[in-house]
């Protein structure tokens, strides 16, 4: 391997941009996301620091890896820095070269000088090579999946059920802020945020907007943020659920995504869910992401008809540098949300 990582630069990141745009999550998940905008805007965060690598060899971007370090909290533990990393790809040409060890390493230490001792992150299924590189002892992070997340991504469409409308959107008010914030405090992994954060989080991002029943307007049950500023999905691969996905958005170069985030209420979630997928194709989305099972145990699991994807994720607490990875019972709720992926 002759590759050098370093910090990125914004000089690197249309590379790393295009790099994302290209690489699809996994084998077994032929979608790629498109960051856009500028690398301080590209990933959203409730709170903590943003960090990011890139491997460079023989003059172009060879892989790409973003983190952020944030206070989070622990089962069975107080809050304390945690690293949390996603969107790592490797360039085709440069795989099986060592680039994601370096990269998961140059990631280490920083997070190290940042007072992390270990952290969590998701791979999603098909990444063998990630899964077998973190259990393998050869990084400074070491860590193995805990539980197994499934999300369905589904066309929306303006068809509503014969019923009236049950669901409407409204502005993320501060009533709301202040649920997301209690509802943050009881799950491990997730930021320590207050209810005053939580608003400038949404401020910050005006095109989220809260799902409630239409006779219980401060009674929310998710947040629908349509992420077109922030990432684009492309559909790769010829598979006939994923031809029929991309015959359905015509010739739109990317799926316009909608992510139902930060769910309070997952059974009025799927109980509405025929409105809710009416609400985002009129907010201009072609896509909603619904996470149906997995962040909360005690709860049933949703069930999306009409799905063109379901895609499962591990979760993988790990320590870094020999320290050991925070605990997730099986039994444990934990901090999952699409809108901050």
């Amino acid at each position: 391997m002759n590759a050098a990582f370093a910090p990125v630069t914004t000089s690197d990141w249309p590379a790393a941009q295009r790099l994302l745009a290209e690489t699809p999550m996994s084998a077994a998940l032929p979608l790629a996301v498109e960051r856009v905008g500028n690398l301080e805007t590209a990933f959203a965060a409730l709170s903590g620091k943003s960090l990011a690598y890139v491997a460079r060899q023989d003059g172009y971007v060879a892989g790409f890896v973003h983190g952020n370090v944030a206070v989070r909290r622990r089962h069975g533990a107080s809050p304390a820095p945690l690293l949390y990393f996603g969107d790592l790809r490797v360039a085709k040409i440069a795989r099986r070269t060592g680039i994601a060890l370096g990269l998961l390493d140059a990631l280490a230490r920083e997070a190290q000088l940042q007072g992390c001792t270990g952290g969590y992150c998701l791979v999603n299924e098909g990444n063998r090579a990630m899964l077998e590189l973190l259990a393998s002892g050869r990084s400074r992070i070491a860590g193995e999946p805990v539980r197994t997340l499934t999300t369905a991504s589904r066309v929306a469409v303006r068809q509503r059920s014969a019923s009236q409308d049950v669901l409407v959107a409204g502005p993320v008010l501060r009533p709301v802020c202040m649920m997301v914030a209690d509802q943050l405090a009881a799950r491990p992994f997730a930021p320590v945020v207050t209810e005053e954060a939580v608003a400038a989080f949404f401020a910050r991002h005006p095109e989220a907007c809260v799902i409630a029943p239409r006779e219980q307007p401060l009674r929310p049950l998710c947040i629908l943020w349509d992420q077109h500023a922030l990432r684009r999905l492309h559909l790769t691969g010829q598979s006939l659920v994923v031809r029929a996905a991309r015959a359905a958005l015509g010739r739109q170069p990317s799926a316009r995504v909608a992510e139902i985030g930060f769910t309070l209420d997952a059974a009025g979630v799927g109980t509405g869910l025929t409105e809710l997928l009416a609400i985002a194709a009129d907010e201009g989305a072609h896509v909603v992401n619904v996470v149906e099972s997995g962040p909360d145990p005690s709860q049933a699991p949703l069930r999306v008809p009409w799905a063109f994807q379901r895609t499962r994720t591990h979760v993988v607490p790990f320590g870094i540098a020999g320290h050991t990875a925070p605990v997730l019972p099986a039994s444990s709720p934990c901090f999952f949300d699409l809108t901050l992926l």
